[in-house]
């Protein structure tokens, strides 16, 4: 066993991972290696000699990929629906079917394990240890007083629980809505925890968080950026999200009494700051992914 002492990494994904963010879906790399090495101190990006290779949902050749490197498959995408017919590696390769691949992280997945030799990582685990990781991400509270009541995020209408939610809202408070699309300041922006996004969303008490799909597991940066921006998400996503996210951290957008709630908490500021200062992370899961992430690192430092 060789122990890297300066991990080499090329990203294969370059629609995705980037240099200079152009456009919202971007991560910086930065944010990348926040995100998935943790643990790991010394990185570099580099096209050549490179110990670890990121590739993406469209990969589908392999002899772009090198006998000694760790092949690591990142997504933030629900590949799970079987209509969703544009994403290259699953049409040709299933989930798990490319022996090539060292680890799988999907975002379509709730639980850990491997496939053969391969590790299978949900990518909200790397997300929920992220979070835990970066509490200098978050900014100070704004005035309860001065927030307006709600802002919508949403870039599409793939749920279609998004526009009833907008309907519903502005119904029942004309004026008291915003959209992320009315914020200028945020183009060009990533949406993975810009200052400026964050500012943005921090100046509403509530921001609706409903994600594209559900699906177990799909638990996107939306809720997070929410957290950090201390705003409470009305959040709709997967049935089991408690399992990584308190519910006493957010607003189930589907609940029956939705707002009875929003009403009470944009009309109490110590029931608010209550909810927003809760803790956010399941402590049992965090502990277990974790010890997944670090094992992952570890496997990555060791060749």
């Amino acid at each position: 066993i060789i122990i890297v002492s300066i991990m080499r990494v090329k990203i294969t994904d370059k629609d995705h991972i980037v240099d200079k963010v152009k456009d919202y879906f971007h991560i910086p790399k930065d944010y990348f290696s926040e995100l998935l090495f943790p643990s790991i101190n010394n990185i570099t990006y580099t096209d050549h000699n490179s110990y670890v290779n990121i590739i993406g949902i469209q990969h589908e050749d392999d002899t772009k990929l090198k006998d000694d490197e760790f092949v690591v498959l990142f997504s933030v995408e629900n590949m799970t629906p079987e209509n969703r017919t544009w994403y290259k590696f699953r049409n040709k390769f299933g989930h798990f079917g490319n022996k090539r691949v060292n680890a799988f992280i999907y975002n379509d997945i709730d639980k850990h394990g491997y496939v053969g030799n391969a590790m299978v990582i949900p990518t909200i685990y790397f997300r929920i240890v992220h979070y835990h990781n970066h509490p200098e991400r978050s900014i100070a509270s704004k005035s309860f007083e001065n927030k307006k009541l709600i802002l919508f995020i949403s870039r599409n209408t793939l749920n279609g629980l998004k526009t009833e939610f907008m309907n519903l809202f502005n119904n029942a408070y004309p004026g008291q809505c915003g959209h992320i699309m009315n914020h200028p300041e945020i183009v060009g922006k990533t949406c993975y925890a810009s200052p400026e996004l964050i500012e943005a969303m921090s100046n509403y008490k509530f921001v609706a968080v409903i994600e594209n799909s559900i699906q177990d597991g799909y638990i996107t940066e939306k809720i997070f950026n929410a957290f950090y921006a201390k705003a409470i998400p009305i959040y709709d996503g997967p049935v089991n999200s408690e399992r990584f996210i308190n519910d006493s951290s957010i607003i189930r957008a589907r609940d029956p009494q939705l707002l009875q709630k929003v009403n009470m908490l944009a009309n109490n500021e110590e029931m608010y700051n209550k909810v927003v200062n809760s803790n956010k992370l399941n402590e049992q899961m965090l502990y277990q992914a974790t010890s997944v992430v670090n094992e992952f690192c570890l496997k990555l430092e060791s060749k």
